[in-house]
């Protein structure tokens, strides 16, 4: 458990630090943390972009079709990858 002696002074200190830089003065340092305020450009953008998107939305949007498109070159390589060691019948030439 806390010593009341400090619980009371940190209290104090959060109240003094309100009164000094205003109500938002947590959630501003917190915002510093995270990076917001100062990347302003590519995926870690805020501001929505002609396509309606944020940053971080692009890049999942980006993360996705990529994925996508390397999901389907792995099949086709699968699948070319049986032909090789098959032996075409006429079925194959019937469409």
């Amino acid at each position: 458990m806390k010593d009341p002696k400090k619980v009371k002074a940190m209290k104090k200190a959060r109240e003094r630090t309100l009164e000094i830089y205003g109500d938002d003065f947590y959630s501003e340092a917190a915002k510093k943390g995270k990076g917001i305020k100062r990347v302003t450009s590519g995926f870690g953008s805020q501001k929505v972009g002609p396509d309606g998107l944020t940053g971080a939305e692009r890049a999942r949007e980006a993360g996705r079709k990529g994925w996508e498109v390397r999901r389907r070159n792995i099949e086709e390589k699968k699948r070319l990858e049986k032909m090789k060691y098959h032996r075409p019948t006429i079925d194959d030439f019937k469409k």
